[in-house]
């Protein structure tokens, strides 16, 4: 079964909440890293508003190759988040983003610490998920409380 993208939010609630946050005149320089990148959609969407470097990390490697062809990525990661070490560079990302990634049977709540890793100091890491999925929603907060606790990283907002 197939998302209507007219129906789909979380990418155009992701755009617009990247967009805000990155001026017109810096999209062509920061490091972008779309996590559970599925197909592209969003680094479409991003690349029509002028953001020029994007990677990529996808697990299933069918959606890597339709994102691929998209020609869109400078790097693509063909790898879980939350099961230990990746390939990804660390401390090098302007944005981390996931988009749909996040929930029970995706990616664990504890890989909030991997985006942390990735994104460089004072970098965005920005989670747009579905809020129905309330053991899962709990278990993430109480996490990223810990984090923010233990100052591995700072909230600055909720967007919804």
């Amino acid at each position: 079964m197939m998302c209507e993208e007219a129906k789909y939010k979380g990418p155009s609630i992701l755009v617009e909440a990247v967009t805000k946050e990155v001026p017109e005149c810096r999209r062509k320089e920061v490091r972008v890293l779309d996590v559970a990148a599925g197909t592209g959609l969003v680094g479409v969407a991003l690349a029509q508003k002028g953001f020029t470097n994007l990677d990529a990390l996808e697990p299933s490697e069918c959606m890597l190759e339709l994102l691929r062809s998209k020609n869109l990525y400078t790097n693509t990661f063909h790898e879980y988040v939350g099961q230990g070490h990746t390939n990804v560079p660390q401390g090098c990302y302007d944005v981390v983003f996931v988009v749909g990634g996040m929930g029970n049977n995706h990616i664990p709540s504890t890989g909030v610490l991997e985006f942390v890793r990735f994104a460089k100091p004072g970098g965005l890491v920005m989670i747009c998920m579905r809020q129905d999925e309330e053991d899962y929603l709990t278990k993430l907060k109480e996490y990223m409380n810990s984090l923010e606790e233990q100052q591995l990283w700072k909230k600055v907002k909720k967007v919804l």
